[in-house]
């Protein structure tokens, strides 16, 4: 735990980088990742212009394989909404 909280402090701060961003954004957060809670998804989610955030619930850093199907279900989703013309 130490570990990941100093390379957390370590990493560059990206809330800039992303309130730049003015396109849509899908952002995935998931319940079951130690040190992502949801008010660390919040802050990125406020950061962005265009945000859509899809929670999912007991599933760790890899909801496309813990969750596949809710996870290409909210993916092609938001393709869909979002595609050119």
């Amino acid at each position: 735990a130490a570990a990941r909280l100093r390379g957390r402090a370590a990493r560059r701060d990206s809330r800039p980088w992303l309130a730049g961003l003015d396109f849509p954004a899908l952002v995935g957060g998931a319940t079951a990742v130690p040190g992502s809670t949801r008010a660390v998804t919040a802050e990125i989610v406020s950061c962005l212009k265009h945000p859509e955030l899809t929670v999912f619930d007991d599933v760790g850093h890899l909801p496309n394989l813990e969750a596949e199907a809710g996870f290409n279900r909210a993916l092609g989703e938001f393709l869909l909404r979002h595609a050119p013309g």
